[in-house]
């Protein structure tokens, strides 16, 4: 894990080794239901809706989450938090 100041805001990185995750699945992740292996069956674990949950959480913070495979198959989720001066103002019910 790693946290990155800057001034734009924070981000939050979480890292896993092990086989990564393939290029064409990367746009697809955060979308609900989504499932990489789809030959896993639900009994086993996961119903594809963690991510978008997170990218949720994220969108109500005014930030964002992202996914990047390095080279050597590391796995790095990016939870981007933005800078409080650059937040828009949360709209409020009439």
């Amino acid at each position: 894990m790693k946290v990155q100041h800057s001034a734009s805001g924070t981000t939050l990185s979480v890292g896993n080794p092990g086989r990564g995750i393939a290029k064409e699945h990367h746009a697809h992740l955060f979308e609900r239901f989504y499932r990489v292996d789809k030959s896993r069956a639900r009994s086993e674990g996961g119903t594809g809706l963690g991510l978008a949950i997170v990218q949720s959480i994220m969108s109500l913070h005014q930030g964002s989450a992202s996914v990047e495979v390095t080279e050597e198959n590391f796995t790095w989720f990016h939870l981007h938090f933005p800078a409080a001066q650059q937040m828009q103002p949360a709209m409020t019910a009439a």
